[in-house]
């Protein structure tokens, strides 16, 4: 075994311990999943909804409901993988309650300094996002933001790898499509949403 599958393996068995800890009623384990976890949640939920106060809400939801249901966690997945399942419920039910508040995408305004420029692009994307279908949504932000992969994507939203993939294309072809013509007459990019040549198999 190589020294970080190693590293992996008594990551893993720690997590495993806390989780234990944690069904047990065990407060200070139930902090430590929480310290761990919460950063990506509240970055999936935020991407989700388009809005910090209501992510911040719905990542204190999710782990409120991942607590109370415990007992119902076999371990068929990882810890987080049934987490996000958890976020994603909650972002969809919140999300079927209201129409997303946006911003004419028209409206969002590049700035010339070389922060700002990146701050502006980031809100624009983060715009755009809201604005795609749910299942693009969730398959762009868990690939593209939180950088997982499809085989985990597809058990966390319940569907195929190759769903997941063309839930991926369809999403970036979508993106392209809102905000390629708002930059068009700029020289920016916004990562990540490169030209591919056809939808995968």
């Amino acid at each position: 075994m190589s020294d970080c599958e190693s590293v992996n393996a008594n990551q893993q068995n720690e997590l495993t311990a806390l989780v234990s800890q944690a069904r047990l009623g065990d407060q200070g384990a139930c902090r430590e999943l929480y310290q761990r976890h919460k950063g990506r949640i509240f970055t999936l939920a935020c991407r989700m909804v388009g809005d910090r106060d209501e992510a911040e809400d719905l990542t204190q939801e999710t782990f409120v409901q991942a607590f109370r249901g415990l007992e119902s966690y076999r371990g068929l997945s990882s810890f987080s993988t049934w987490l996000y399942r958890i976020a994603i419920n909650c972002c969809r039910s919140r999300l079927r309650r209201r129409e997303a508040a946006t911003v004419p995408l028209d409206q969002v305004d590049i700035g010339s300094d070389g922060q700002q420029v990146q701050a502006d692009l980031r809100r624009l994307l983060e715009e755009a996002i809201v604005r795609l279908p749910d299942g693009c949504r969730e398959v762009f932000i868990l690939h593209d933001v939180q950088g997982l992969g499809h085989g985990e994507i597809a058990d966390i939203v319940g569907c195929s790898e190759s769903t997941a993939r063309s839930q991926l294309w369809k999403a970036r072809g979508k993106l392209r499509d809102m905000i390629g013509p708002l930059l068009k007459s700029e020289s920016y990019e916004v990562s990540g949403l490169e030209q591919e040549t056809a939808e995968p198999a």
